[in-house]
């Protein structure tokens, strides 16, 4: 946290310097030395994923479906928490099977959807202009934390986080012999130039790399 808070305020004192609110080379942060951090490789085992799909449909009938469903297509995608939430319907073309995201964390993202993905948004009624919405007041789900706590609970699963799930997506594609160019692109890279060097892959062994994944996700979970 206190990692977070340095970056966020340092960012902070760069614009006020940029905006002249404060003389150049003043940002107090720049000699402050961050905590270290260990970076965190977590991913559900097959054993693991089966109790999250008997631990989600327990829930079904007491959860909202719009928020398992959510879930589902971390699971079943690789994407991001917050390119889940914030998907709108105009993003989802059903006839390319695909979701062409304006913004995202690395920018404009084109995302395969494999058949999993596809049937899970095809069952989706269409309340919102946003794909994933509260059952009362119809407005984006900007959150499903607490429900993952729930599942986690029920599951047996200890400091597992939602991101976890696009680890395990990619865990299970490495596991099955994909290479890590092609894993790369299907999840959109954060590092520019391995998205760069992983730009001239073809989409077809992507696609094929999507439907088994989720296949087999599918699969682990009983659903």
């Amino acid at each position: 946290m206190a990692n977070r808070f340095l970056a966020l305020f340092s960012k902070m004192m760069n614009l006020a310097e940029d905006w002249e609110y404060r003389p150049l080379n003043s940002n107090p942060c720049k000699h402050i030395k961050r905590h270290a951090e260990t970076k965190r490789t977590e991913y559900l085992s097959p054993k693991q994923l089966k109790k999250v799909g008997q631990a989600m449909h327990q829930l079904k009938d007491v959860e909202s479906s719009y928020v398992l469903d959510a879930i589902q297509m971390l699971i079943f995608t690789g994407c991001r928490t917050g390119e889940i939430l914030s998907l709108k319907w105009e993003y989802i073309d059903f006839e390319k099977s695909c979701m062409n995201l304006p913004e995202t964390k690395t920018g404009k993202r084109n995302i395969l959807l494999n058949p999993t993905a596809l049937s899970i948004l095809a069952s989706l009624e269409k309340k919102s202009e946003y794909v994933f919405v509260s059952r009362v007041e119809i407005k984006q789900i900007t959150t499903i934390r607490l429900t993952w706590k729930k599942i986690c609970k029920i599951a047996g699963l200890t400091d597992v986080r939602p991101h976890d799930l696009r680890h395990t997506f990619a865990s299970y594609a490495i596991n099955n012999g994909y290479s890590l160019p092609i894993i790369a692109k299907l999840l959109g890279h954060a590092d520019t130039k391995t998205t760069e060097r992983y730009a001239h892959v073809d989409e077809d062994p992507i696609k094929k790399v999507n439907d088994e994944v989720s296949l087999k996700l599918k699969k682990a979970m009983e659903l």
